[in-house]
């Protein structure tokens, strides 16, 4: 089956039986559909990826990515830090430090705002670093306002 026809199929039931029939790989559907903007259909393979076969760091963070691309800060959270937990790559865990700090200043958790920023710093940020500055600098604003 290819890739792009399994793409489109987006019930429960049918996913389970392809899976079955061709053992789908969620992950790389999820992220087929995140590269062609489809970040709200991407969700589900990047779930099923994490439960349905085996976790990895990078699964974990590329749905937490998603999440928080889509606004689904809170949910993001939970998925940079097992991301983070499992262990990522060192550019993967600067941007998942960045991002996740970005996650907990818009959701009001500024004292681990605050200590992601900073460890993402002390690893030096990542490329490119204007958009690493403009995220810290965002971090920063939202965590000193009232």
């Amino acid at each position: 089956m290819k890739l792009t026809k399994a793409s489109k199929l987006y019930d429960e039931e049918t996913i389970h039986q392809y899976n079955e029939e061709y053992e789908i790989d969620f992950f790389e559907l999820g992220m087929e559909l995140r590269r062609s903007h489809k970040w709200k259909k991407a969700v589900p393979f990047l779930l099923k990826s994490t439960t349905y076969q085996q976790p990895s760091a990078e699964k974990f963070f590329f749905l937490a990515a998603t999440l928080d691309h889509l606004g689904e800060e809170s949910r993001a959270i939970e998925y940079y830090r097992t991301a983070l937990e499992l262990g990522l790559s060192d550019e993967q865990t600067v941007k998942a430090l960045t991002w996740l700090a970005s996650s907990y200043s818009k959701t009001g958790d500024k004292a681990s705002a605050i200590e992601c920023i900073e460890s993402a710093i002390s690893l030096g940020g990542y490329e490119p670093k204007i958009e690493f500055i403009n995220i810290a600098y965002r971090v920063y604003r939202r965590t000193n306002s009232k």
